[in-house]
């Protein structure tokens, strides 16, 4: 049985428009969907999966855990070490975004490879995964 690689998903979140933090959880979301649908690799976005803990523990417990990346930098730091490769999302925002600066360093630390996605990516996600197989085994 072939490893399944973790694929650590680094893409923006913040922005002081609501709709616009909701629209960059969706692509988030639906490109780990994707990746996570090739069966040949483990996909874990701090946004996709982060999201719903700051939307329930302020709906149920009142808890505020939205903020800056340094609020959960230790958190995506402890998956990031987890992981075997980060991806970064090229959506509106990634070259702005500090918390995507900050991965980056952290996945240089790390010695992991780093890839760039293509908004729109489906076609990219495809293109990457058929074939892993002779590049991480």
């Amino acid at each position: 049985m072939k490893k399944q690689l973790w694929i650590y998903l680094a893409s923006p979140y913040s922005h002081k428009d609501k709709q616009i933090e909701h629209d960059r959880w969706s692509r988030a979301s639906a490109i780990c969907a994707q990746i996570f649908a090739t069966g040949k690799f483990y996909p874990y976005s701090p946004i996709a999966h982060s999201f719903c803990l700051v939307q329930e523990g302020k709906k149920h417990f009142d808890l505020d855990l939205s903020g800056s990346f340094e609020i959960w930098e230790a958190y995506d730091h402890a998956f990031m070490t987890k992981c075997d490769e980060l991806w970064i999302l090229q959506i509106e925002g990634w070259k702005e975004s500090k918390g995507i600066k900050a991965e980056i360093l952290m996945a240089n630390k790390l010695g992991l490879p780093i890839y760039y996605v293509p908004d729109k990516s489906f076609k990219w996600v495809y293109k990457h995964t058929v074939g892993t197989e002779k590049r991480h085994e």
